[in-house]
Protein backbone atom coordinates (compact mmCIF):
# COMPACT_ATOMS: atom_id res chain seq x y z
CA UNK A 1 0.00 0.00 0.00
CA UNK A 2 2.81 2.34 0.71
CA UNK A 3 4.45 1.72 -2.06
CA UNK A 4 1.40 2.34 -4.16
CA UNK A 5 0.92 5.63 -2.33
CA UNK A 6 4.51 6.57 -2.83
CA UNK A 7 4.13 5.64 -6.76
CA UNK A 8 1.26 7.94 -7.23
CA UNK A 9 3.10 10.94 -5.05
CA UNK A 10 5.80 10.41 -7.41
CA UNK A 11 3.32 10.86 -10.70
CA UNK A 12 1.51 13.91 -9.03
CA UNK A 13 4.65 15.73 -8.46
CA UNK A 14 5.56 14.91 -11.92
CA UNK A 15 2.51 16.26 -13.06
CA UNK A 16 2.76 19.30 -11.14
CA UNK A 17 6.06 20.68 -12.59
CA UNK A 18 5.67 19.60 -15.86
CA UNK A 19 2.39 22.13 -15.38
CA UNK A 20 4.83 24.95 -14.10
CA UNK A 21 6.36 26.98 -16.80
CA UNK A 22 9.34 27.77 -15.10
CA UNK A 23 10.79 24.51 -15.04
CA UNK A 24 10.16 24.77 -19.23
CA UNK A 25 13.38 24.88 -20.93
CA UNK A 26 12.62 27.68 -23.60
CA UNK A 27 9.70 29.64 -24.74
CA UNK A 28 6.66 28.71 -26.20
CA UNK A 29 3.92 31.42 -27.46
CA UNK A 30 1.28 30.00 -29.02
CA UNK A 31 -2.40 31.60 -30.28
CA UNK A 32 -1.33 34.80 -31.44
CA UNK A 33 -4.34 37.18 -32.57
CA UNK A 34 -3.81 40.81 -33.47
CA UNK A 35 -6.13 43.31 -34.98
CA UNK A 36 -7.57 47.04 -35.25
CA UNK A 37 -11.39 47.95 -35.13
CA UNK A 38 -10.07 49.61 -38.91
CA UNK A 39 -8.03 49.99 -41.39
CA UNK A 40 -8.49 54.44 -41.84
CA UNK A 41 -8.80 56.97 -39.38
CA UNK A 42 -9.17 60.59 -38.99
CA UNK A 43 -6.75 62.61 -36.61
CA UNK A 44 -9.61 63.05 -34.36
CA UNK A 45 -9.99 59.54 -33.98
CA UNK A 46 -8.67 56.85 -31.53
CA UNK A 47 -6.97 53.63 -33.01
CA UNK A 48 -8.46 50.49 -30.84
CA UNK A 49 -5.64 47.83 -30.93
CA UNK A 50 -6.97 44.36 -29.76
CA UNK A 51 -4.39 41.20 -28.85
CA UNK A 52 -4.80 37.67 -27.55
CA UNK A 53 -1.78 35.11 -27.21
CA UNK A 54 -0.64 32.02 -25.32
CA UNK A 55 3.05 32.66 -23.55
CA UNK A 56 5.11 29.99 -21.49
CA UNK A 57 8.80 29.49 -20.46
CA UNK A 58 10.81 28.96 -17.68
CA UNK A 59 10.81 31.81 -15.33
CA UNK A 60 13.78 32.88 -13.57
CA UNK A 61 15.81 30.93 -16.00
CA UNK A 62 14.88 33.11 -18.52
CA UNK A 63 13.25 36.50 -19.41
CA UNK A 64 10.38 37.24 -21.76
CA UNK A 65 7.49 39.71 -22.58
CA UNK A 66 5.40 40.53 -25.67
CA UNK A 67 4.67 44.13 -26.52
CA UNK A 68 3.26 46.24 -29.47
CA UNK A 69 4.61 48.82 -31.05
CA UNK A 70 3.46 51.00 -33.68
CA UNK A 71 5.95 52.42 -36.00
CA UNK A 72 5.79 55.34 -38.73
CA UNK A 73 6.88 54.86 -42.69
CA UNK A 74 10.54 55.46 -41.57
CA UNK A 75 10.39 52.72 -39.52
CA UNK A 76 10.68 54.59 -36.49
CA UNK A 77 9.10 53.26 -33.42
CA UNK A 78 6.15 56.31 -32.30
CA UNK A 79 4.42 53.99 -29.53
CA UNK A 80 4.53 50.98 -28.04
CA UNK A 81 2.50 49.54 -24.66
CA UNK A 82 3.99 48.64 -21.66
CA UNK A 83 5.46 44.70 -21.56
CA UNK A 84 3.51 42.04 -20.68
CA UNK A 85 5.50 38.55 -19.24
CA UNK A 86 2.15 36.87 -17.74
CA UNK A 87 2.58 32.76 -18.23
CA UNK A 88 -0.33 31.47 -19.84
CA UNK A 89 -3.00 32.77 -21.76
CA UNK A 90 -3.25 36.77 -22.67
CA UNK A 91 -6.12 39.09 -24.23
CA UNK A 92 -5.67 42.74 -24.06
CA UNK A 93 -7.04 46.04 -25.74
CA UNK A 94 -5.51 49.58 -26.05
CA UNK A 95 -7.26 53.05 -27.49
CA UNK A 96 -4.48 55.50 -28.56
CA UNK A 97 -5.68 58.88 -29.33
CA UNK A 98 -4.41 59.73 -32.93
CA UNK A 99 -3.24 63.90 -31.98
CA UNK A 100 -0.92 62.01 -29.24
CA UNK A 101 1.18 60.55 -31.97
CA UNK A 102 2.49 63.64 -33.25
CA UNK A 103 2.36 62.61 -36.66
CA UNK A 104 4.27 64.32 -39.63
CA UNK A 105 2.58 64.38 -43.24
CA UNK A 106 4.08 64.48 -46.79
CA UNK A 107 0.78 64.63 -48.42
CA UNK A 108 -2.87 64.09 -47.28
CA UNK A 109 -2.38 60.35 -45.21
CA UNK A 110 0.30 58.78 -44.12
CA UNK A 111 0.55 55.02 -43.18
CA UNK A 112 1.38 53.86 -39.85
CA UNK A 113 2.43 49.85 -39.02
CA UNK A 114 1.12 47.99 -35.56
CA UNK A 115 3.59 45.17 -34.91
CA UNK A 116 3.36 42.32 -32.18
CA UNK A 117 6.74 41.94 -30.60
CA UNK A 118 7.98 38.92 -28.37
CA UNK A 119 11.45 40.00 -26.34
CA UNK A 120 13.79 36.91 -25.62
CA UNK A 121 16.59 36.70 -23.31
CA UNK A 122 17.90 33.46 -22.30
CA UNK A 123 21.17 34.99 -20.35
CA UNK A 124 23.20 34.47 -23.19
CA UNK A 125 21.56 36.37 -26.37
CA UNK A 126 18.57 37.96 -26.51
CA UNK A 127 16.01 37.55 -29.62
CA UNK A 128 13.27 39.20 -30.56
CA UNK A 129 10.53 38.36 -33.32
CA UNK A 130 7.19 40.46 -34.52
CA UNK A 131 4.29 39.46 -36.31
CA UNK A 132 3.40 40.52 -39.58
CA UNK A 133 2.39 44.22 -39.37
CA UNK A 134 -0.94 45.33 -39.41
CA UNK A 135 -1.11 48.01 -42.07
CA UNK A 136 -3.14 51.30 -41.19
CA UNK A 137 -3.78 54.72 -42.81
CA UNK A 138 -4.13 58.02 -41.35
CA UNK A 139 -6.13 60.94 -42.85
CA UNK A 140 -5.80 64.06 -41.91
CA UNK A 141 -9.41 65.82 -40.99
CA UNK A 142 -11.80 67.34 -43.39
CA UNK A 143 -12.91 70.50 -42.26
CA UNK A 144 -16.55 72.48 -42.44
CA UNK A 145 -17.67 76.24 -41.87
CA UNK A 146 -21.64 77.11 -41.32
CA UNK A 147 -22.40 80.73 -41.89
CA UNK A 148 -25.12 82.82 -39.64
CA UNK A 149 -26.88 85.92 -40.57
CA UNK A 150 -25.25 85.88 -43.98
CA UNK A 151 -26.98 87.12 -47.27
CA UNK A 152 -25.61 86.64 -50.80
CA UNK A 153 -26.50 90.55 -51.51
CA UNK A 154 -27.19 93.33 -49.95
CA UNK A 155 -27.82 97.17 -51.83
CA UNK A 156 -24.84 99.76 -51.81
CA UNK A 157 -25.45 101.76 -48.62
CA UNK A 158 -26.26 99.01 -45.92
CA UNK A 159 -24.01 96.82 -43.83
CA UNK A 160 -23.21 92.80 -43.43
CA UNK A 161 -23.01 91.59 -40.34
CA UNK A 162 -22.54 87.78 -39.77
CA UNK A 163 -20.55 84.99 -37.88
CA UNK A 164 -18.91 82.19 -39.01
CA UNK A 165 -18.13 78.69 -37.12
CA UNK A 166 -15.43 76.11 -38.20
CA UNK A 167 -15.76 72.38 -37.19
CA UNK A 168 -14.14 69.27 -38.34
CA UNK A 169 -16.65 67.42 -40.68
CA UNK A 170 -16.68 63.95 -38.93
CA UNK A 171 -16.97 64.24 -35.40
CA UNK A 172 -18.38 68.43 -35.49
CA UNK A 173 -15.70 69.32 -33.25
CA UNK A 174 -14.94 72.94 -33.06
CA UNK A 175 -11.79 74.71 -34.12
CA UNK A 176 -10.91 76.66 -31.18
CA UNK A 177 -8.43 79.12 -30.99
CA UNK A 178 -7.78 78.53 -34.95
CA UNK A 179 -6.20 81.15 -37.26
CA UNK A 180 -8.52 81.98 -40.13
CA UNK A 181 -7.31 84.24 -42.77
CA UNK A 182 -9.90 85.81 -44.42
CA UNK A 183 -9.75 88.38 -48.01
CA UNK A 184 -12.36 89.81 -50.66
CA UNK A 185 -11.44 89.83 -54.19
CA UNK A 186 -13.40 92.29 -56.54
CA UNK A 187 -12.33 91.70 -60.14
CA UNK A 188 -9.98 88.95 -59.63
CA UNK A 189 -7.92 91.33 -56.99
CA UNK A 190 -7.48 91.17 -53.49
CA UNK A 191 -9.65 94.40 -52.19
CA UNK A 192 -9.64 93.72 -48.32
CA UNK A 193 -7.66 91.45 -46.39
CA UNK A 194 -7.98 90.33 -41.95
CA UNK A 195 -6.59 87.83 -39.95
CA UNK A 196 -9.02 86.08 -37.23
CA UNK A 197 -8.82 83.42 -34.85
CA UNK A 198 -11.50 81.45 -33.15
CA UNK A 199 -13.22 81.85 -30.12
CA UNK A 200 -14.12 78.93 -27.59
CA UNK A 201 -17.06 78.02 -29.51
CA UNK A 202 -14.88 77.94 -33.15
CA UNK A 203 -16.85 81.08 -34.64
CA UNK A 204 -14.92 84.65 -36.03
CA UNK A 205 -17.90 87.46 -36.22
CA UNK A 206 -17.54 89.91 -38.96
CA UNK A 207 -18.68 93.18 -40.16
CA UNK A 208 -18.70 94.29 -43.15
CA UNK A 209 -19.56 97.93 -45.14
CA UNK A 210 -20.81 97.96 -48.94
CA UNK A 211 -18.91 101.76 -48.33
CA UNK A 212 -15.15 100.52 -47.26
CA UNK A 213 -14.57 97.11 -47.47
CA UNK A 214 -16.86 95.50 -50.62
CA UNK A 215 -17.62 96.88 -53.66
CA UNK A 216 -20.11 97.52 -55.89
CA UNK A 217 -21.02 94.21 -58.06
CA UNK A 218 -19.92 90.66 -57.60
CA UNK A 219 -17.47 90.55 -54.03
CA UNK A 220 -15.79 86.63 -52.82
CA UNK A 221 -15.02 86.40 -49.96
CA UNK A 222 -12.49 84.01 -48.99
CA UNK A 223 -11.79 82.04 -45.62
CA UNK A 224 -8.27 80.56 -45.24
CA UNK A 225 -7.24 77.77 -43.35
CA UNK A 226 -3.51 76.58 -43.99
CA UNK A 227 -2.02 73.81 -43.66
CA UNK A 228 -0.76 72.07 -40.20
CA UNK A 229 0.15 68.85 -39.20
CA UNK A 230 -4.14 68.11 -38.55
CA UNK A 231 -5.33 69.44 -41.55
CA UNK A 232 -5.37 69.87 -44.96
CA UNK A 233 -5.01 73.69 -46.47
CA UNK A 234 -8.65 74.65 -47.30
CA UNK A 235 -10.43 77.72 -48.73
CA UNK A 236 -14.30 78.56 -48.17
CA UNK A 237 -15.34 80.89 -50.55
CA UNK A 238 -18.22 82.18 -50.86
CA UNK A 239 -20.07 84.76 -53.27
CA UNK A 240 -21.54 88.39 -51.98
CA UNK A 241 -23.24 90.92 -54.89
CA UNK A 242 -23.71 94.79 -53.87
CA UNK A 243 -26.41 95.86 -56.14
CA UNK A 244 -27.46 99.38 -57.61
CA UNK A 245 -30.10 100.91 -54.90
CA UNK A 246 -33.67 100.74 -56.24
CA UNK A 247 -35.93 103.86 -57.32
CA UNK A 248 -39.62 103.82 -56.11
CA UNK A 249 -41.85 106.07 -57.69
CA UNK A 250 -45.10 106.89 -55.76
CA UNK A 251 -48.12 108.20 -58.23
CA UNK A 252 -49.01 111.68 -56.36
CA UNK A 253 -51.99 112.84 -58.81
CA UNK A 254 -53.18 111.87 -62.02
CA UNK A 255 -55.67 114.16 -63.95
CA UNK A 256 -56.76 114.00 -67.50
CA UNK A 257 -60.49 115.33 -67.23
CA UNK A 258 -60.04 118.86 -67.49
CA UNK A 259 -61.93 119.44 -70.27
CA UNK A 260 -62.07 123.18 -69.70
CA UNK A 261 -58.41 123.86 -70.22
CA UNK A 262 -57.46 120.19 -72.33
CA UNK A 263 -54.79 119.80 -69.59
CA UNK A 264 -53.05 116.50 -68.49
CA UNK A 265 -51.75 117.10 -65.13
CA UNK A 266 -49.49 114.33 -63.76
CA UNK A 267 -47.40 115.02 -60.53
CA UNK A 268 -44.52 111.86 -59.06
CA UNK A 269 -42.64 111.64 -56.09
CA UNK A 270 -38.57 110.08 -56.51
CA UNK A 271 -37.29 108.31 -53.61
CA UNK A 272 -34.96 105.67 -52.55
CA UNK A 273 -33.49 103.85 -49.17
CA UNK A 274 -30.42 104.62 -48.23
CA UNK A 275 -29.12 102.12 -45.43
CA UNK A 276 -32.85 102.13 -44.44
CA UNK A 277 -33.49 105.76 -44.70
CA UNK A 278 -35.94 107.09 -46.71
CA UNK A 279 -33.75 109.59 -49.18
CA UNK A 280 -35.24 111.95 -51.99
CA UNK A 281 -34.48 111.53 -55.52
CA UNK A 282 -33.28 115.33 -56.15
CA UNK A 283 -32.87 117.29 -58.33
CA UNK A 284 -32.68 114.48 -61.19
CA UNK A 285 -33.37 114.35 -64.76
CA UNK A 286 -36.30 112.47 -66.40
CA UNK A 287 -36.67 111.71 -69.99
CA UNK A 288 -40.05 112.10 -71.18
CA UNK A 289 -41.83 109.93 -73.99
CA UNK A 290 -44.97 110.08 -74.95
CA UNK A 291 -46.32 107.27 -77.50
CA UNK A 292 -49.31 106.51 -79.44
CA UNK A 293 -49.84 103.13 -79.90
CA UNK A 294 -46.33 102.30 -80.73
CA UNK A 295 -45.06 105.85 -82.43
CA UNK A 296 -43.34 108.11 -80.48
CA UNK A 297 -45.08 111.64 -80.94
CA UNK A 298 -43.34 113.94 -78.49
CA UNK A 299 -40.08 113.51 -76.18
CA UNK A 300 -38.24 115.98 -73.44
CA UNK A 301 -36.58 116.38 -70.30
CA UNK A 302 -37.60 117.24 -66.77
CA UNK A 303 -35.88 117.55 -63.28
CA UNK A 304 -37.13 116.57 -59.67
CA UNK A 305 -37.59 119.35 -57.11
CA UNK A 306 -35.32 119.15 -53.97
CA UNK A 307 -38.45 117.28 -52.51
CA UNK A 308 -37.94 114.36 -55.19
CA UNK A 309 -41.32 115.43 -57.19
CA UNK A 310 -41.76 115.57 -60.47
CA UNK A 311 -44.48 118.10 -61.82
CA UNK A 312 -46.21 116.99 -65.43
CA UNK A 313 -48.69 119.69 -67.43
CA UNK A 314 -49.30 118.84 -70.88
CA UNK A 315 -52.19 120.45 -73.05
CA UNK A 316 -53.94 117.98 -75.38
CA UNK A 317 -53.56 120.33 -78.57
CA UNK A 318 -49.74 120.11 -78.35
CA UNK A 319 -49.55 116.39 -78.68
CA UNK A 320 -50.77 116.16 -82.22
CA UNK A 321 -52.42 112.50 -81.84
CA UNK A 322 -54.76 110.44 -84.17
CA UNK A 323 -58.08 111.59 -83.09
CA UNK A 324 -59.16 108.37 -84.18
CA UNK A 325 -57.01 106.90 -81.69
CA UNK A 326 -57.69 107.98 -78.04
CA UNK A 327 -55.09 105.71 -76.19
CA UNK A 328 -51.66 107.07 -75.66
CA UNK A 329 -48.61 106.07 -73.23
CA UNK A 330 -46.69 108.25 -70.90
CA UNK A 331 -43.07 106.90 -70.53
CA UNK A 332 -40.99 108.59 -67.55
CA UNK A 333 -37.26 107.17 -67.84
CA UNK A 334 -34.35 107.67 -65.05
CA UNK A 335 -31.16 106.29 -66.57
CA UNK A 336 -29.60 105.81 -62.89
CA UNK A 337 -26.32 106.94 -61.71
CA UNK A 338 -23.07 104.78 -60.17
CA UNK A 339 -24.80 103.57 -57.15
CA UNK A 340 -28.96 103.97 -58.14
CA UNK A 341 -30.68 101.41 -60.20
CA UNK A 342 -32.03 102.68 -63.81
CA UNK A 343 -36.20 103.18 -63.53
CA UNK A 344 -39.04 103.44 -65.76
CA UNK A 345 -42.15 104.39 -65.09
CA UNK A 346 -45.44 103.90 -67.53
CA UNK A 347 -48.86 105.71 -67.65
CA UNK A 348 -51.76 104.82 -70.01
CA UNK A 349 -53.96 107.28 -70.22
CA UNK A 350 -57.57 106.88 -72.57
CA UNK A 351 -58.97 110.32 -73.87
CA UNK A 352 -62.95 111.00 -74.26
CA UNK A 353 -63.95 113.57 -76.24
CA UNK A 354 -59.98 113.87 -78.14
CA UNK A 355 -61.43 116.66 -80.71
CA UNK A 356 -61.79 120.05 -78.76
CA UNK A 357 -65.01 121.98 -79.03
CA UNK A 358 -65.95 124.34 -81.43
CA UNK A 359 -65.99 128.01 -80.26
CA UNK A 360 -66.92 131.25 -81.99
CA UNK A 361 -64.93 134.73 -81.66
CA UNK A 362 -67.59 137.55 -80.90
CA UNK A 363 -67.85 138.98 -84.36
CA UNK A 364 -68.79 136.24 -85.83
CA UNK A 365 -71.36 135.89 -82.81
CA UNK A 366 -72.55 139.70 -83.17
CA UNK A 367 -73.21 139.12 -87.44
CA UNK A 368 -75.22 136.31 -86.58
CA UNK A 369 -76.91 137.78 -83.86
CA UNK A 370 -77.82 140.92 -85.90
CA UNK A 371 -78.96 139.28 -89.17
CA UNK A 372 -81.47 137.16 -86.87
CA UNK A 373 -82.45 140.04 -84.93
CA UNK A 374 -83.09 142.03 -88.53
CA UNK A 375 -85.06 139.09 -89.94
CA UNK A 376 -87.59 139.30 -86.77
CA UNK A 377 -87.97 143.22 -87.34
CA UNK A 378 -88.50 142.71 -91.45
CA UNK A 379 -90.92 140.39 -90.38
CA UNK A 380 -92.75 142.27 -87.97
CA UNK A 381 -92.95 145.49 -90.04
CA UNK A 382 -94.14 143.31 -93.31
CA UNK A 383 -97.42 141.81 -90.81
CA UNK A 384 -97.74 145.48 -89.86
CA UNK A 385 -98.49 146.97 -93.14
CA UNK A 386 -100.59 144.62 -94.44
CA UNK A 387 -103.06 144.91 -91.56
CA UNK A 388 -102.93 148.96 -92.40
CA UNK A 389 -103.94 147.91 -95.69
CA UNK A 390 -107.11 145.86 -95.54
CA UNK A 391 -108.07 148.14 -92.67
CA UNK A 392 -108.23 151.17 -95.60
CA UNK A 393 -109.51 148.85 -97.98
CA UNK A 394 -112.48 148.12 -95.58
CA UNK A 395 -113.15 151.63 -94.54
CA UNK A 396 -113.37 152.63 -98.46
CA UNK A 397 -116.09 150.11 -99.10
CA UNK A 398 -118.01 151.21 -95.89
CA UNK A 399 -118.03 155.10 -97.06
CA UNK A 400 -119.30 154.25 -101.04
Amino acid sequence: MSKLLKSLFILYTLLIFSCIPQFITGFVLNRVSLYTNKNYYYMYENIEIYAEWELYYAIGAESCFVQINIYNISEDLIWHSCEYSNVGFNSESWIIYIPDLNLLFINESTPLYVKFCLYHDDGEKVISTSSEAIDITILKSDLSCELFGFKNSIMFGENLNFSVIFFETGNNSLLINQKIYFNIKFNNKTTFLKEFSTNETGKITLHLSSLTELNLGENILNFIINESTIYEPIHFLYKLDVIKIPILIDTIRCEKDDLKDRLIYIELLYYYFFNGVPTYLSNRTILVKIFQNTSLRTSFYLKTNITGSLIFKLLYSSLDLEKNLSKFKIQFIFNGTTFLENKTSNIELRIENLNPPIEFDSVQFISVSGLITSLIIFGILFTYKNIEKKKRLEDLYIKT
